[in-house]
């Protein structure tokens, strides 16, 4: 216990250390703002001239708006909504909701938007994916909605994974786990859930800013040689600075995430987060989760991720002989998957992404994307749906890397 006492003295007394710390917390209030901001409801005043409002009063304005359509997704909803979406196109002649007149739009199409949107989904040609006009939709198919959302899922499938039949199966069993009907609550910005995954990629650049020098500096400055030729200088000593850096790494995520989802939850209401994810994403989505649960899951795994990549830094720190050499090496790590995901998204580049530490967070491809998608990854004739297998990557790499850090400490060699 002295000896995690000491530890953690010694990391904590660095102005650096706080300044990220910090740094880490301020960041939560500032990206779960961002999303309020960007919400906007917009109408014609009685003068003609058009009227912007932003923030928490055009997310009322909207819940009030949707209020509609908030609830379970019926047939009996389903079928109301076409029929109000094909009377507005006969009456005014657009197709596209933009075309509308604005306050029409505002009065007929926004309290119907969410459930318009996925039924165009679900209709859309098994061979091209393309969706139909509204106006070739009848409305008295609404009953077969549910159905069709299976159906969408096979042709999907069919187009994605038509050399993978376990990936096919496997999608649809995952698929038949999913909760009907859907949930729609309003209010809800999906930027949210984008910042919250930059948030948590911002937080795993400090945290492995942190872990870099917890090693190397000593390694850097000879002071392990002093280290050493103590009682506890070797194993105990790695032991407790790894346990520092990973209470140090978790309390600061953990506090960072709890600000950012409960700032997200008062601005947004807690009524929204019920919403099933298909009614904000794909109606197919594989996933049996609402919105709160979702970014619970996604927080979560994050957490799980940059405390991999800590752990990772970590063991890296016990080999180096600087503190830049280690930064560098651990920052490399935290980009790579985003580098990969960018240049290319075969079945190699998945596998090495979801084998690195870091692969469940990044930009275009992370844990809480791959919900969203339908992407699999292949060993022989078996496919693996990606979110399962940075899961169970994260399970051994954790305790992996944690035991090879203490090994590699016990054993370094000064030069």
């Amino acid at each position: 216990m002295r000896l995690l006492k000491a530890e953690c003295k010694r990391v904590m007394k660095t102005r650096a250390v706080w300044f990220l710390l910090a740094a880490a917390l301020s960041l939560s209030f500032i990206m779960a703002y961002f999303p309020m901001s960007f919400m906007q409801y917009s109408y014609m005043d009685k003068n003609g001239e058009q009227v912007t409002i932003t923030g928490r009063k055009a997310i009322a304005i909207i819940k009030e708006k949707q209020a509609v359509s908030a609830g379970a997704v019926t047939p009996d909803k389903i079928k109301a909504a076409l029929e109000t979406y094909q009377a507005c196109v006969e009456q005014y002649g657009p197709t596209a909701g933009g075309d509308f007149p604005l306050n029409v739009y505002n009065e007929k199409i926004l309290p119907i938007e969410a459930i318009i949107h996925v039924v165009r989904e679900v209709n859309a040609d098994s061979k091209t994916g393309i969706a139909p006009d509204i106006m070739e939709i009848d409305p008295e198919n609404a009953q077969r909605f549910y159905e069709q959302c299976s159906e969408r899922l096979d042709s999907l499938m069919d187009m994605e994974q038509k050399e993978h039949p376990d990936a096919r199966r496997k999608a649809k069993a995952l698929y038949g786990e999913v909760e009907q009907p859907y949930e729609y609550y309003p209010g809800f910005n999906k930027d949210a859930t984008d910042y919250l995954i930059l948030y948590l990629l911002l937080l795993e650049f400090i945290c492995v800013l942190l872990a870099a020098p917890i090693f190397s500096s000593d390694h850097q400055t000879k002071a392990d040689d002093i280290q050493r030729c103590a009682k506890y200088g070797r194993i105990r000593l790695a032991v407790a600075r790894v346990i520092v850096m990973l209470l140090i790494s978790t309390l600061t995520v953990t506090a960072g995430v709890t600000i950012f989802l409960s700032l997200t939850k008062g601005i947004f209401g807690a009524e929204c987060l019920k919403s099933s994810i298909q009614m904000l994403y794909s109606a197919v989505n594989l996933s049996d989760l609402d919105l709160g649960q979702m970014l619970l899951i996604g927080a979560g795994v994050g957490l799980l991720t940059i405390t991999a990549a800590v752990l990772c830094t970590l063991m890296i720190s016990s080999r180096c002989r600087s503190v830049s050499a280690a930064a560098i090496a651990a920052m490399v790590i935290c980009l790579l998957p985003i580098v990969i995901g960018q240049m290319s998204s075969g079945n190699l580049a998945g596998w090495i992404r979801c084998i690195l530490p870091t692969g469940g967070l990044g930009l275009g491809s992370c844990f809480l994307y791959e919900l969203f998608d339908f992407n699999f990854i292949y060993l022989g004739s078996s496919s693996f749906w990606i979110p399962h297998v940075i899961l169970a990557v994260l399970a051994v790499e954790i305790p992996l890397f944690f035991v090879l850090t203490v090994c590699f400490h016990n054993r370094y060699i000064a030069k």
